[in-house]
């Protein structure tokens, strides 16, 4: 029987993984069994995804160039030294604090070579993918003695057993349902573990009718007792507000009801840094010791009336991360919006995480009739034309985007709006802004 103190080793397979890193490592470290080692396997990430590493003890990180999932797994393995293996991919989140416990104790069986938990969709998964995670991953405990299905998003085995059947090296694909194949002719079992769950975006097959998976979703998701997480749920995003003030534009505004406005933020459920980028001195010297205040220092290039809300924001990332902070998501406001509700500030910033989109820009509706004019003058209607607002079907929106836009800073790099996966927030007509 497996000793409880023995140290289990957490293999991490990641490429690319800044939106989901933060959320795996935390429900990692959060775990009721405590004695573990976490080796990163990473396939030459080219975005923040090991920047994000610092905060946690990680105990070792190994980069492979060219990946095969059996190679990258030997690899980490071989890098490791407990008794106890467990392969986790870095987007999957561990659901609740006894995953790694429910996962490993199936160990103490020496007749099972392998364990595996259950995989569950989240919110905005596709229809798709939540079909085959729901009709895959099941609500039964299931020994396995010949069916050879395994898989290794999510799954732990004995160090011995791997040293008698290593993953295959070469395999570009199913490495886990070729070594469980091998065990299984060896005369071990599989063994499935619902009880050790974890949220995983999307699914393990693919399938091309949509509306059918839909159909059939629907119908899992009322017999399964466990709705589908939401990403709100959660409070690693890294969320950083990103307050946008130059000299000329806070001369007219209260000192103290600018620091109250400040003080509004402190009370949002995900802001973790409120950033004050500003080319006024007196500014930061009047706002750097309040609580959560990161003051930094806007280029003279940027001070200009003219400077983008992206430009402003590109150079912030810039320095941020120069500073050793990575903001996932940035939460743009200005001074015309002293009196904002931070319900509201939250329910932006959920819209965008629970959307799975990009953007989410705070506006209000536009009932009245708006042209567009063109280079050659022509005039075109936007909203149905010269009738009555409430027989109106377009909707118009007026942005709002100092109140607090909330945009991914992955999608803000690549710089291309009309690429972003959008969302508004409809503001309610009596919120108070300084024209």
């Amino acid at each position: 029987m497996r000793n409880k103190s023995n140290l289990i080793s957490l293999i991490i397979r990641t490429k690319n993984e800044e939106k989901w890193i933060r959320l795996c490592l935390d429900a990692v470290f959060n775990q009721s069994i405590k004695n573990i080692e976490v080796i990163i396997v990473d396939n030459d990430s080219v975005d923040n995804t090991l920047a994000h590493l610092k905060d946690f003890p990680i105990s070792k990180v190994i980069n492979i160039s060219e990946f095969k999932p059996g190679y990258a797994l030997n690899q980490g393995i071989s890098a490791s030294a407990g008794e106890i293996i467990v392969c986790l991919s870095g987007h999957c989140i561990p659901k609740g604090e006894n995953w790694l416990s429910s996962l490993v104790s199936e160990l103490d069986d020496p007749t099972v070579a392998g364990v595996y938990g259950r995989q569950e969709p989240l919110s905005f998964s596709n229809p798709i993918d939540k079909r085959d995670l729901l009709t895959i991953f099941g609500i039964e405990r299931i020994v396995q003695r010949k069916n050879f299905f395994f898989h290794n998003a999510n799954s732990a085995f004995r160090r011995e057993t791997w040293l008698k059947f290593p993953f295959c090296d070469k395999a570009s694909n199913i490495e886990d349902r070729i070594w469980a194949k091998t065990v299984l002719q060896n005369g071990y079992s599989i063994l499935y573990n619902p009880e050790a769950s974890v949220y995983h975006w999307h699914g393990v097959n693919h399938a091309s009718d949509p509306q059918r998976a839909d159909k059939i979703v629907r119908i899992l998701e009322e017999i399964v007792d466990d709705s589908p997480a939401k990403m709100s749920d959660y409070h690693s995003h890294n969320v950083y507000a990103l307050y946008c003030v130059t000299r000329e534009a806070i001369s007219d505004v209260s000192l103290d009801d600018f620091k109250k406005s400040l003080q509004v933020l402190t009370r949002s459920r995900f802001l973790k840094k409120i950033v004050l980028t500003t080319d006024s001195s007196t500014l930061i010297d009047q706002t750097c010791h309040l609580p959560m205040v990161l003051p930094l220092e806007r280029p003279a290039v940027l001070a200009g009336a003219l400077s983008s809300y992206f430009d402003v924001g590109l150079s912030s990332i810039a320095s941020l991360e120069k500073l050793g902070h990575f903001p996932g998501i940035l939460l743009f406001l200005n001074e015309k919006y002293l009196h904002r509700s931070v319900d509201d500030l939250d329910a932006i910033i959920t819209k965008l995480l629970d959307g799975d989109l990009d953007i989410v820009i705070p506006s209000e509706p536009e009932g009245r009739t708006v042209f567009l004019e063109n280079e050659e003058g022509k005039i075109t209607i936007a909203n149905d034309g010269l009738i009555p607002r409430r027989f109106k079907t377009k909707n118009v929106f007026v942005a709002n985007f100092g109140y607090g836009t909330a945009i991914r800073t992955s999608a803000l790099k690549l710089e291309c709006v009309s690429s972003m996966k959008s969302g508004i927030f409809v503001l309610d007509c009596n919120f108070n802004v300084r024209r």
